[in-house]
């Protein structure tokens, strides 16, 4: 059984092709190619309705949500896109979807945030921040009666998603004035017993 990854995909193009890969992804998950354990959804639907062998690409998994419209930018005349939400075994499959693409919206790119947090995995290639801006996690649980119960369920839910400033901010709320880095050691350094835990994960940028 692997760890689920789970990836939050947008992609955007000019609208003829937007419109194009939105609508076949919505044709190949309307039936099932081969017979597997996800259903319509699974991804290896959409690796063998684009016409690729599903043995050959990454596709152990299945799509959650996928916009049903496509939306314009306002800021950009011309571009749209669409957001599409998957979970994978172990890490993302962009590599999969950039195929994809190559051959149906070539004009088109693909910005996403992937976490699988097992294995410390948090990944993002949307260095510009132009639909994906959290840039940390925090998980975290902690008794009633740590001392710092009140102070963190303040700021905390038991997962937190934020900025770098965000969370420092709330940091030196509560720790003092330091840097980042010693901040998250002195939060991550928090439990007091066995049940509680602070693990504070960093956007990693590909």
């Amino acid at each position: 059984m692997p760890n689920w990854c789970n990836t939050s995909m947008t992609i955007e193009g000019p609208k003829a092709e937007i419109e194009n890969i939105h609508q076949k992804i919505m044709e190949w998950t309307s039936r099932n190619y081969v017979e597997n354990d996800f259903g319509v959804n699974w991804l290896g639907n959409i690796v063998v309705g684009a016409g690729f062998s599903y043995k050959l690409l990454a596709c152990r998994g299945a799509i959650t949500y996928m916009d049903e419209e496509i939306t314009a930018r306002q800021d950009e005349p011309g571009i749209y896109y669409f957001q599409v939400q998957y979970e994978s075994a172990w890490t993302d499959i962009n590599g999969t979807w950039e195929t994809i693409l190559e051959k149906f919206a070539p004009n088109c790119e693909i910005y996403y945030v992937a976490e699988e947090l097992g294995c410390e995995y948090f990944v993002t290639n949307d260095r510009d921040k132009r639909y994906y801006d959290d840039e940390i996690i925090v998980l975290s649980y902690l008794e009633k009666t740590n001392p710092l119960y009140q102070k963190w369920e303040e700021e905390f839910a038991c997962e937190s998603y934020m900025t770098r400033k965000s969370l420092k901010e709330i940091l030196t709320a509560i720790f003092g004035p330091m840097s980042l880095r010693k901040l998250i050691k002195k939060a991550e350094a928090i439990p007091q017993t066995d049940d509680e835990y602070v693990y504070i994960n960093q956007v990693q940028y590909v």
